[in-house]
């Protein structure tokens, strides 16, 4: 008899983990997942005997409820705790006045990746969210009313925290207001506000590792953070950090209120970020860096301290990049209102406006080669020497403006010695002084403009990141300058033709129409029509039709005004009418091209050499009221 025999063969397949539903807010442990025992099942006897990988879910009852820990969720193992789905989010709370101490929520162990979506965090006195070595996501979250840390990473390179669309605010005390980070962490999407205190201090954010992590905050809110002696908002200590889209405001410290970085391994780079009202006690009120840094991009405004570098204090031997940045109304009660270097820096296409300090109300370079590129200054005040830039040590400007700046000693830059400033390309003049000249001690390098009138337009948005003065029409600067290695200017426009002095290049009709609404000397009538008219605009006139004519009822009125030949091709002269001055209720009732003029009916006009007569002979009833415009057409595109 012969035996067959056959081998089955059993394919199991990996089910997704079933969801575990929490079904009450008591804290208990009676060591099953049955509901049945006890008043249901509680969140730590889900963490600790629900299967592999759960997501733990919760019951609708629990919506907007409080789970009171009595000892803290140890979690040994992957896992999701997912409270998305309540219409509220329930609140996992410590005893911070237990007393024991270091009350902790939620401790994550070894290498575990561990999700929490929409709850809240709060009542720890010791971390609230502490993992040595696990990969942590928050998402949805807020950790409020911790007296600790509320988020510590450590675990060297294996411990890492993703922290989305979250919110950490009122936390005080412990190693960091907000988030201490041994391991790598990414921060987008979510606001870090108001931690730490005065009886408490201490930096929202702690970086702390080596080369090996990367560290990244993105389109994040980081506000009013009290710190302790370094970093308001972010207090890096070594590793690489990248911060970008982000708001820094209103923080405090006694250093670098706003960011501080140490100079440990690694490099920082701030993109497309603000920082606005941070105060320093001492230096750094915006930033305070040892390190490597680039910031390009960004806004630094109404920042300050007591000592130097209202905006940024940089002290390394490392470099400093700046591009495209704005510095504005930042201040020191010292020196580098906006910018203290000491030991060398990279400017480019940044404009410092509104600064002060005691010395270089814009920037003070101390003992490292300066160099500034296509970059403005204006507005900024020193009250001893350098309204707009100070340097001891070589400082090299090239296509830069220099106007309108104001100290005691060298209105516009105050150099050591004549031989540490090279000076090409650039636009000097019209800073104020009341002892040295405005440019001291004197300079090497040539093709500038260091005195008379520059006839550059107002400060203003002309395109470009950020805000220039370009040369009007008439400008000296235009096609003043010599050739050198640059391709565009502070606006990134392409240069036409032979270079202009100054950081920004005209670009012609599509310039004048940029500055057509300008009114350089303040007199009421704009560029476009002092141009048309043939009076200057850097000189303040009298006009008949600066604002609206009023003709009274039953009266004829005949308005002159004078035009100039040589006008801009393009140029329309136009009258226009309106009966009660609401918005878009002027018409045009008369045109001049320059050639030939076009009227309404009842409406007529004489023209000699260099002036216009119009009348209108059948007024409306009631009041009218007459204005003249011009108009550059057609309108290039700016």
């Amino acid at each position: 008899m012969k035996i067959r025999c056959f081998a089955a063969l059993l394919v199991l397949s990996a089910l997704p983990a079933k969801a575990v539903v929490v079904t009450t807010a008591t804290d208990e442990d009676n060591g099953t997942l049955d509901a049945a025992t006890g008043t249901g099942l509680s969140l730590r006897e889900a963490v600790k005997y629900a299967p592999a990988s759960p997501t733990i879910t919760f019951d609708p009852s629990l919506s907007g409820g409080i789970i009171r820990l009595q000892d803290k969720l140890l979690i040994l193992r992957p896992l999701t705790i997912d409270a998305s789905d309540l219409a509220q989010r329930i609140t996992l709370s410590g005893d911070r006045d237990a007393p024991f101490q270091d009350v902790e929520v939620m401790s994550v162990i070894g290498s575990n990746t561990v999700t929490l979506d929409s709850v809240v965090i709060t009542g720890a006195s010791g971390a609230a969210v502490r993992s040595s070595g696990g990969l942590v996501t928050l998402r949805n979250c807020l950790l409020t009313g911790n007296n600790a840390c509320p988020i510590e990473i450590s675990g060297s390179t294996s411990g890492m925290l993703t922290l989305e669309n979250s919110t950490i605010s009122g936390n005080s005390g412990g190693t960091a207001g907000a988030i201490y980070g041994l391991g790598p962490f990414t921060i987008r999407n979510s606001v870090i506000t108001g931690n730490g205190s005065p009886s408490k201090p201490t930096p929202a954010i702690i970086v702390n590792r080596g080369t090996a992590n990367n560290f990244l905050i993105e389109n994040t809110l980081i506000s009013g953070n009290t710190g302790g002696g370094s970093g308001g908002g972010i207090h890096r200590l070594a590793g690489p950090l990248t911060v970008r889209n982000c708001t820094i405001s209103g923080n405090s410290a006694t250093k670098g209120a706003g960011i501080y970085s140490w100079n440990g391994p690694g490099s920082v780079t701030i993109e497309n970020c603000t920082f606005t009202g941070n105060t320093a006690e001492d230096e750094g009120g915006g930033i305070y860096s040892e390190s490597e840094l680039t910031l390009r991009n960004s806004v630094l405004s109404s920042n300050s301290c007591e000592w130097n570098g209202g905006g940024l204090f940089h002290r390394s031997n490392k470099l400093l990049t700046v591009e495209s940045t704005t510095f504005s109304e930042n201040s020191a009660i010292n020196d580098g209102g906006a910018l203290y270097v000491t030991d060398g820096a990279v400017i480019s296409g940044s404009t410092f406006v509104g600064n002060s300090g005691w010395n270089g109300g814009g920037i003070f370079g101390g003992l490292g080669p300066v160099a500034i590129i296509r970059s403005t200054f204006f507005g900024n005040t020193a009250n001893e020497s350098g309204g707009a830039i100070l340097c001891l040590d070589d400082c090299a400007i090239t296509a830069s403006t220099i106007t309108g700046n104001s100290a005691l000693s060298g209105g516009g830059i105050y150099a050591y010695y004549p031989e540490f400033l090279n000076l090409q390309n650039s636009v000097v003049t019209g800073n104020a002084t009341e002892i040295d000249p405005e440019l001291f001690a004197g300079y090497t390098g040539g093709n500038n403009i260091t005195s008379g009138n520059p006839k550059l337009a107002p400060l203003g948005d002309y395109g470009g990141p950020t805000h220039t003065m370009p040369p009007m029409a008439d400008s000296p600067a235009i096609d003043a300058g010599v050739a050198t290695d640059l391709t565009s200017d502070q606006r990134g426009f392409p240069f036409v033709g032979t270079l202009d002095i100054g950081a920004a290049e005209y670009q012609g009709r599509a310039d004048l129409a940029r500055l057509w609404n300008v009114d350089p000397d303040g007199d009421g009538i704009p560029h476009g029509v002092e141009q048309a008219t043939g009076t200057d605009s850097f000189e303040a006139n009298a006009s008949p039709l600066t604002g609206p004519v009023m003709l009274e009822e039953g009266g004829g009125l005949s308005l002159g005004f004078p035009f100039d030949p040589a006008a801009e091709p393009g140029t329309r002269w136009v009258i226009s009418r309106s009966t009660d001055l609401t918005p878009g209720s002027f018409q045009r009732i008369y045109q001049f091209d320059g050639l030939a003029g076009t009227a309404a009916e009842g409406v007529t006009s004489t023209r000699t050499a260099g002036d216009i007569t119009v009348t209108d002979t059948d007024p409306p009833a009631g009041n009218a009221f007459y204005r003249l415009e011009t108009v550059l057409d057609p309108l290039p595109e700016p």
